[in-house]
């Protein structure tokens, strides 16, 4: 029996579904039934992570917010299937489009999306991974970054990309420890708010996983990389995703925050953390990570990844400290 016979048995077995067609479509299929239209997307985390992400979903359906690609469950209620030596789940299709960042109403729905989604996870109590709580670790987080950019001084080669990193570095390095001065006093009290919200964060909340319905409703797909934090971290990273989009005017990174908080008013202390999340070097220590620790990219590819790095961050840090005055 094929793998697509073995589905189809599945599907029609564990989920009375009558299945049609199926496509290929990115990193999913798109399977077509007589019930409807529908995702199936393997599952590659272990047992006891892939129960956070399941609550996480469902939690957001109970408190209200059902316009996700949740996980139908089996005749057995269970939230995915075993085909050969994989798991997989099914979620029904979503219908829509891509949102746009470089478009006002795009950017309103995105804002306004995000604040509901984040008050509809308010009380989660997820199963324990520990991957996946993150809860007070920001700063902790942005000093182990720092020491890891300063150790990779010893990696520094003849190569471009050494050249350019470590001529680069201590600029960055200053940057990074402002951060954490500008951190330090507001982070304690800000995270036992936020901890006391006790809600999650997508934590992957791009453009291609908004979907705008033909309605003009916006649908959040793709919860895989959820995880217990601060609702700012999805915040700060729309509005940084904003920034890049609209060569780092901070007009509509504005607008998304004054949108995100008509849905959720974030505590005391967020202007600060929010400037902190989009002050840090990030995309410079992940350059760096990338080349000298995971050294799985091309040179070629790393050299133009590190370029673009460092010629949008004068204009990056630019519209972070103009927006920083307006929030």
């Amino acid at each position: 029996m094929s793998w697509q016979e073995e589905l189809w048995q599945v599907l029609t077995t564990d989920y009375h579904l009558e299945p049609r067609l199926l496509e290929q479509y990115d990193t999913v299929y798109r399977l077509y039934t007589a019930n409807g239209i529908y995702a199936i997307k393997e599952v590659k985390y272990p047992k006891e992570e892939f129960a956070y992400i399941f609550a996480a979903t469902e939690h957001l359906r109970a408190n209200g917010f059902s316009h996700i690609n949740y996980m139908l469950l089996n005749v057995e209620g269970t939230p995915c299937f075993t085909l050969g030596e994989k798991k997989y789940f099914i979620a029904p299709w979503l219908p829509g489009r891509q949102l746009d960042y470089t478009v006002q109403s795009d950017v309103v729905a995105a804002a306004t999306t995000l604040g509901k989604l984040h008050g509809a996870s308010t009380g989660f109590t997820p199963p324990y991974f520990k991957g996946r709580v993150k809860w007070g670790e920001l700063i902790e987080n942005f000093k182990t970054k720092l020491t890891q950019m300063e150790s990779w001084q010893t990696r520094f080669t003849g190569t471009a990309f050494s050249r350019e990193y470590a001529k680069a570095l201590p600029e960055m390095m200053a940057l990074g420890r402002e951060v954490l001065t500008r951190l330090t006093p507001v982070y304690g009290d800000f995270n036992r708010a936020e901890e006391q919200w006790s809600g999650f964060c997508h934590h992957d909340y791009a453009p291609h996983n908004i979907v705008l319905s033909p309605e003009g409703v916006g649908q959040v797909i793709d919860f895989d990389y959820c995880i217990s934090d601060t609702a700012v971290h999805d915040l700060a990273s729309l509005m940084c995703r904003i920034m890049k989009k609209n060569e780092f005017r901070e007009d509509l990174s504005l607008l998304a925050w004054q949108e995100y908080q008509k849905e959720r008013l974030l505590p005391k202390g967020a202007k600060e953390v929010t400037v902190a999340f989009l002050l840090f070097p990030q995309e410079f220590w992940q350059c760096g990570f990338t080349y000298f620790v995971e050294q799985n990219r091309p040179e070629t590819k790393m050299e133009k990844r590190l370029q673009g790095v460092l010629e949008t961050a004068a204009a990056k840090e630019k519209a972070v400290r103009n927006l920083a005055k307006w929030i």
